[in-house]
């Protein structure tokens, strides 16, 4: 999900519906702050030796127990300014930076947005390491022979 999508899917919602993030571990606090939004470009090699770039938005979230949750017009306002000020934000697939009591720092991904008539729930997935270079050598070898991918070795 990038940030356009997300400020899209929040334009019908009440100005007053307040906002939540939601981690496999459960519920963000109510008082959580945006610190910082990032537009970066990625480039990268994998352990396979292959070159790659993107673009990734980082929104960094600090965890906070204390206040009341933010309300969709806030959020609303903050992406819109944001994205004024920083178009790239608009259209890369964001990573949200956070860990429960802000200790460590995990990366997830927006994984859905729940729509309900008191709070809008953005649902955040732990992302985890892949080796490309295997995923690679698996689509190789399932297309050349028609079946599904066997396990390959990267490096």
């Amino acid at each position: 999900m990038n940030l356009q999508d997300l400020n899209t899917a929040l334009m019908p919602v009440a100005d007053d519906v307040s906002i939540r993030f939601q981690s496999d571990e459960g519920l963000v606090g109510p008082g959580f702050h945006i610190t910082e939004l990032k537009a970066a470009k990625i480039e990268a090699i994998d352990c396979g030796g292959a070159m790659d770039q993107w673009d990734e938005v980082i929104l960094q979230l600090m965890d906070g127990h204390e206040g009341q949750p933010m309300r969709a017009d806030r959020l609303r306002s903050i992406l819109k300014h944001s994205i004024g000020k920083i178009p790239a934000l608009a259209e890369a697939e964001v990573r949200v930076e956070f860990s429960h009591g802000n200790q460590g720092m995990g990366i997830h991904r927006m994984s859905n947005l729940r729509l309900g008539d008191a709070q809008a729930v953005i649902e955040l997935t732990q992302d985890q390491a892949v080796c490309k270079a295997n995923i690679r050598d698996e689509a190789k070898l399932a297309a050349k022979i028609n079946r599904p991918a066997a396990q390959a070795s990267c490096c």
